[in-house]
């Protein structure tokens, strides 16, 4: 399905235009920082919105952050700001499956690698592709429409 997680972020972009085509309210940025997908929301109810990306690939690691638990990721898992609790959605997707796990940061906190996030490789614990429900494409977009358009 997809080679490696640069295609995925490139195909839920894709989806997600093609999704919003036509609402000048959103506006996906193309730079990244925090998460993969950024999206502004304009209008009477102007809010930020992060989409992080996680392929999932049979007997590998999904990992966030970088070594030694550095980056925005495992932070944000860790320290759980409210902002980023309420307006950030990881998208996970099964390799093998091509289905979709959609979770808030407070679900991702409860499936690390390990007891915790901390100064080393964090990880995802693919658990959670057992445990949580899978989508197919619609039922992700379609979750990811509802989440945009919160208030």
């Amino acid at each position: 399905m997809f080679e490696n997680e640069s295609e995925l972020e490139k195909h839920i972009r894709e989806l997600l235009n093609r999704a919003l085509a036509g609402d000048a309210r959103f506006m996906l940025l193309r730079s990244k920082k925090v998460a993969d997908i950024v999206v502004c929301r304009e209008g009477s109810s102007p809010a930020i919105f992060f989409i992080e990306v996680k392929l999932c690939k049979a007997n590998m690691r999904t990992g966030i952050g970088s070594p030694g638990g550095k980056g925005f990721q495992p932070e944000i898992v860790q320290r759980r700001p409210k902002y980023l609790e309420d307006h950030m959605l990881w998208l996970l997707c099964d390799q093998e499956k091509g289905l979709y796990v959609v979770a808030d940061t407070e679900v991702i906190s409860k499936y690390p690698v390990g007891s915790s996030i901390g100064p080393k490789q964090n990880n995802i614990s693919p658990r959670i592709l057992k445990e949580k429900e899978l989508l197919g494409e619609d039922d992700l977009v379609n979750e990811v429409l509802a989440f945009l358009n919160q208030e």
